[in-house]
């Protein structure tokens, strides 16, 4: 995991792209920018990176926008982005703030653009700080060679409404190097929308950053009646009087059709298989307890990735990071596959001095498939 340091040094050389589009103001509000300001060449970009840079993690903060999931959600017009009615323009609310109410969760853009080289992930998880006060932030994760804004899944746990605002703190990113990375990025923006995505295309051009996919059939009559929509289109232009005096000769060609599609539509099993793989597929992350006896250095503890998640081999990757360690302390992760396709992690916790007594240390544990 790369340190405070390495950070700082990636920003300087530009082997690692930081830039904002809102900064802080005089009067302490966040305001756009007359540009996109990079982290290594505009000082108040420089001064806001470096008091969000703290030992290995950087704050990321809230962009413009928002976009409740809840579809029960009114957004009033004053505060539409763009004529979008489904999303809050954050810059036209009072104080530049609105109110997440309890159990209602929004997606989200950091203020912050970041590109990674070939060799470096990100890692993204909430604030202590915020989860305290009920607003938990999805763990996320970036590929290496990103370049875009970082969209997030933000919920209001609590039982009272959460104040949203530009330029508030809603998450930590912890960079990684990967060994024996491959040069190629070019796949990277085939595998999301977001992928060069910046504020001044959002903004300028008013476009919907917050697309909607597509989701998945659930159950085999609606693939059904997809299939026999489908033909139906594909028929209608011939006509009702054309359908007729074809009698039953189309009739049949129809029948037959509607038959070879359907036994072509997934089935009920194939679309769980799916949406099994799909799950093995997400990141994982959770807590370790790593116990160092007396007088030792050195300890190691194995966990079970649980979810039954996928082993790529050397693709996957394990990030750990120490909570309440001696100062000097390192841990590290290795990643094998255990009986049964089971995915395994071999946690290694080092300390710098000898242990004055047995020490229970507690180590973040995140998988990558």
């Amino acid at each position: 995991m790369l340190s405070d340091l390495d950070i700082h040094k990636a920003i300087k050389d530009r082997s690692v792209g930081l830039s904002y589009s809102f900064l802080p103001s005089e009067h302490g509000t966040f305001a756009r920018a007359t540009r996109i300001q990079q982290a290594c060449t505009d000082q108040a970009a420089e001064e806001f990176f470096e008091d969000h840079l703290v030992r290995s993690r950087l704050a990321l903060t809230l962009g413009a926008l928002v976009r409740p999931v809840s579809r029960g959600t009114r957004v009033p017009r004053r505060l539409r982005f763009g004529g979008h009615e489904r999303i809050i323009d954050l810059q036209s609310c009072r104080d530049k703030g609105w109110d997440l109410m309890p159990s209602q969760s929004v997606v989200v853009f950091t203020n912050e653009q970041l590109r990674l080289p070939p060799d470096v992930i990100g890692l993204i998880v909430g604030r202590v700080s915020t989860y305290n006060n009920g607003l938990v932030t999805a763990t996320s994760y970036l590929d290496s060679g990103w370049d875009g804004l970082v969209k997030l899944h933000l919920i209001n746990t609590s039982q009272r409404p959460l104040r949203l605002y530009l330029g508030m703190e809603i998450a930590r990113l912890f960079l990684d190097r990967t060994a024996n990375a491959s040069l190629d990025t070019s796949r990277v923006g085939q595998q999301g929308v977001h992928f060069g995505l910046t504020w001044t295309r959002i903004l300028d051009d008013k476009i919907d950053p917050f697309p909607q996919a597509s989701s998945p059939r659930k159950w085999r009559l609606t693939t059904g009646v997809s299939a026999v929509n489908e033909l139906l289109q594909r028929y209608a232009g011939l006509g009702l009087i054309a359908l007729a005096l074809s009698g039953l000769g189309a009739a049949g060609k129809v029948y037959i059709d509607i038959r070879d599609t359907l036994s072509q539509a997934n089935s009920l099993r194939q679309t769980r298989d799916a949406v099994t793989e799909i799950r093995r597929a997400l990141v994982v992350s959770g807590a370790a307890s790593v116990k160092i006896p007396r007088g030792e250095q050195v300890a190691t503890s194995v966990v079970t990735v649980p979810n039954g998640s996928l082993y790529r081999g050397r693709q996957s990757n394990g990030l750990v990071f120490l909570r309440d360690a001696p100062g000097g302390s390192t841990a590290s992760a290795t990643i094998e596959q255990g009986d049964g396709g089971r995915v395994l992690l071999r946690i290694s916790v080092q300390l710098k001095h000898p242990a004055q007594d047995l020490l229970d240390i507690i180590v973040n544990w995140t998988y990558l498939p």
